[in-house]
């Protein structure tokens, strides 16, 4: 019987463990089936990223977790696409011609007006635009653009305009978004001031300073985000896994590239160069941008609520969005995040609540058949001794007359059975 009993038990515990392992399972797919949806046969997940420009050190974040292997890492397989004046990365993401992009804080207008752009963080915690001046044409300081003609590249034009307004020379100064020619001293051949980069045509200034002015907005408190990751509200639906883990490497690689600026120029000369800068020039690129990113004093990719408050009231004030508008959905870091913890803690809650139904269920079944078990001993235990008691006379110890009895008709049977005669001696 107590053999019985463990084999029925063993079962019922085999089936709850089985169980235990399914449920599990189950529910680990049901959260994980986006981030296998786009796997190919290699077991990667195949991603395009919409660069805003050229290859530079500016995009050394993803170069670094190319080559260090964070993408694959966190299975993905990347690739990047340059940009250029004609290319708009958010008409390439919200179309799904690539996944990922790279712009600046324009997006919260792209957002205004129904593109469904979200922000997954920022790669430059400031923004490398500024306004570059001869000197030679009576120009000291902003208030001097006033009635001059002043030329921006099309994603700097509300920047600068900010920039302006807060000097206010709205309306006093001509902006000009034609063509721009990559050459910056060709461009102050025909106007005033132009926007640049300064993380790249500071470069080619280097020993001019007298010949030249540079203007900053954030002189003025127009502090604005520099290149931000982006992806499309569609694909961040549909593959939350594939953009977390996209948004994770990328920032890992930005981390990487600030630290360890050398060998991401190496990688630029060999493999990315498409501009053809000198090593110098990439150098000084990098020290500029690491003024920027900041990764000795804030987390790579973040953003700030009150922040993104500040850049659309910025944007209001140009009157290219409403000063109403709600951003709710637009960032990733104050939305999504939240929501992923969410269902992480509901999947821990869940798999610790059904360990622990299947431990409370066991730990009973084991209780169970402990008091089994000793019933059935105490039950073998009573059986010999009332046995002892009917066969045996309590005071002599001797077998008595039931014992007998029964030990003859065993012999009886048995002689039946085999077919034998016997004998009974009794003295």
């Amino acid at each position: 019987m107590q053999q019985i009993l463990g084999d029925v038990t063993g079962t019922r515990m085999t089936d709850m463990v089985r169980f235990l392992v399914l449920l599990v399972v189950m529910v680990s797919l049901s959260l994980s089936q986006d981030a296998t949806a786009q796997r190919s046969v290699d077991g990667l997940t195949h991603i395009t990223v919409q660069l805003n420009w050229m290859h530079q050190f500016q995009f050394a974040a993803f170069y670094a977790a190319r080559a260090q292997g964070f993408y694959r890492e966190y299975g993905l397989d990347v690739t990047l696409i340059e940009g250029g004046p004609e290319i708009n990365p958010v008409d390439m993401v919200v179309s799904n011609q690539a996944q990922f992009g790279v712009a600046n804080t324009g997006l919260v207008v792209d957002r205004y007006q129904g593109k469904p752009v979200v922000v997954l963080g920022a790669l430059l915690q400031h923004s490398p635009i500024a306004l570059l001046a001869r000197r030679d044409r009576a120009i000291e300081s902003v208030a001097d653009l006033k009635g001059r003609t002043v030329q921006c590249f099309v994603h700097a034009c509300d920047e600068v305009s900010a920039y302006l307004r807060a000097y206010g020379l709205d309306g006093d100064a001509m902006l000009d978004s034609r063509s721009i020619s990559a050459n910056t001293l060709q461009r102050l051949d025909r106007v005033d001031a132009t926007a640049v980069y300064l993380t790249n045509e500071g470069f080619s200034l280097q020993g001019q300073e007298d010949k030249f002015l540079l203007l900053l907005p954030r002189s003025a408190g127009i502090d604005l985000y520099g290149e931000l990751l982006f992806t499309s509200e569609d694909y961040l639906q549909q593959f939350p896994e594939v953009v977390a883990n996209f948004r994770q490497a990328t920032f890992k690689g930005l981390r990487y590239a600030v630290e360890h600026q050398q060998e991401m120029i190496n990688e630029i000369v060999a493999n990315y160069n498409s501009q053809g800068k000198s090593p110098a020039h990439l150098e000084y690129e990098a020290q500029r941008l690491k003024d920027l990113v900041r990764v000795n004093l804030i987390e790579p990719g973040y953003m700030s609520e009150g922040r993104w408050r500040y850049v659309r009231d910025i944007y209001a004030d140009l009157g290219r969005v409403s000063m109403d508008f709600s951003m709710d959905g637009m960032f990733y870091d104050f939305h999504l995040e939240q929501k992923n913890a969410a269902r992480l803690v509901r999947f821990t809650a869940l798999t610790l609540a059904v360990v622990l139904v299947i431990g409370a269920v066991a730990g009973y079944i084991f209780y169970l058949n402990r008091r089994l078990r000793k019933s059935i001993r105490d039950l073998d235990r009573l059986n010999a001794e009332l046995t002892r008691t009917a066969h045996y006379d309590p005071l002599t110890d001797v077998p008595n007359r039931i014992l007998l009895t029964e030990r003859i008709n065993q012999v009886f049977e048995m002689a039946r059975r085999r077919d034998f005669r016997f004998a009974i001696l009794m003295w």
